[in-house]
């Protein structure tokens, strides 16, 4: 054989190995590993109750009233929970509940707007009110302003951070400039 021909010839064996050592299609055999994490233990809720992971209280969160999954949704309304029934936590600003049914949600209008700045009796800044579509003013708590905010008939009273009180006699001789030369020598006169 000819020295061209042997070479032809190795390297055709060569191939034909190395085909017969890899298989088509083959991989290695798959070995699951075993799982590094732990199943999380249960909570424990104590007197709560169990949804879906997460302790609640059934007799108070409008999201699993009664039940778990059972969620309240009240129309024209914010809804809340009370022992385990739906009910009305607070009615979108313009209307209240007239007939205090759940089950119509807040069905009157108002134009009460529940938070809104409002003038009091004695002229002091309060936030408004609203019950059953009829507006009132809440009184401000008192400040140190030398004005009676509380509208009780006395201004400043109680303890107020940072407020002196001083009676007015004393308040005006603090106040007022001493007297000049001239002033006092028409006293002596």
């Amino acid at each position: 054989m000819s020295p061209i021909r042997r070479l032809r010839h190795g390297a055709l064996r060569h191939r034909l190995g190395l085909a017969l050592l890899v298989p088509l299609g083959c991989s290695p055999p798959h070995i699951p590993h075993p799982p590094t994490e732990k199943t999380p233990e249960p909570i424990a809720c104590g007197a709560l109750t169990r949804c879906d992971g997460t302790c609640v209280d059934l007799q108070k969160d409008p999201a699993n009233c009664g039940l778990c999954g059972r969620t309240c949704v009240i129309l024209n309304a914010s809804a809340g929970c009370e022992r385990g029934e739906c009910v009305v936590a607070s009615c979108h600003d313009g209307l209240y509940d007239s007939d205090k049914k759940g089950s119509n949600g807040c069905e009157a209008t108002s134009v009460c707007v529940a938070g809104s700045d409002c003038k009091t009796s004695c002229d002091s800044i309060g936030k408004t009110t609203c019950s059953d579509g009829m507006s009132s003013c809440k009184v401000p708590a008192e400040s140190c302003n030398a004005r009676d905010d509380d509208c009780n008939g006395s201004c400043d009273e109680g303890a107020l951070l940072g407020c002196r009180k001083a009676s007015i006699a004393r308040s005006a001789r603090v106040t007022s400039t001493p007297p000049t030369r001239r002033q006092r020598a028409r006293r002596r006169l």
